[in-house]
């Protein structure tokens, strides 16, 4: 597949970050649903599939956690190219707070760009949307990804702080902003 051009009405690959209880697997899942092919790929649930020694992100030991966060974030990009490849849109769902493992996922895809939102309503609402929870309650441990993402993601990409917008509306203003989200694929990948 040739380099693709960003903002052109092709396949596109998306990796929607933000810290957990910011609102990323549902607008990961309503933004690949806006589209008549496209797959969800969710870092955690590839973060799963290690059954036994798995170590989650943030835990001890944090060698290994770090070696098993890289290895999901790897495992998605590689996905997100297979579809893309094929002809889908691809909506990765991660905590990707670092220029570093956001480079992994440029260089994995290849000639594709990446369309990179951020999602950041803020710590308040965070924590608020995570009391709200089922299963999960988990945002209050990640609270520091906030600054993270803040520090090392600034300027790149869409950053949605909106908390007043329903999931579709955002889904609508993201696909109306893409062009500002879009990074052009990595030279020489």
């Amino acid at each position: 597949m040739s380099e693709q051009e960003c903002g052109s009405d092709s396949i596109q690959i998306w990796l929607v970050t933000g810290t957990p209880g910011a609102g990323k697997s549902t607008i990961a899942n309503l933004l690949a649903r806006s589209w008549p092919r496209a797959a969800c790929i969710e870092g955690d649930v590839l973060q799963g599939f290690i059954v036994a020694g798995g170590v989650p992100p943030g835990h001890e030991p944090r060698k290994e956690a770090v070696i098993q966060t890289k290895l999901a974030v790897v495992n998605q990009a590689l996905l997100a190219k297979s579809y893309a490849d094929a002809g889908f849109c691809a909506v990765l769902d991660f905590v990707v707070a670092t220029r570093e493992r956001l480079d992994i996922i440029r260089r994995v895809i290849g000639p594709h760009p990446l369309y990179l939102l951020v999602l950041d309503p803020g710590p308040e609402e965070v924590l608020r949307r995570d009391a709200g929870r089922e299963n999960k309650h988990v945002a209050a441990f990640f609270l520091d990804h906030i600054d993270q993402l803040r520090a090392n993601l600034s300027g790149v990409g869409l950053w949605w702080t909106d908390t007043e917008s329903s999931p579709e509306q955002v889904v609508s203003g993201v696909r109306l902003n893409a062009a500002e989200a879009c990074l052009p694929p990595v030279l020489g990948s």
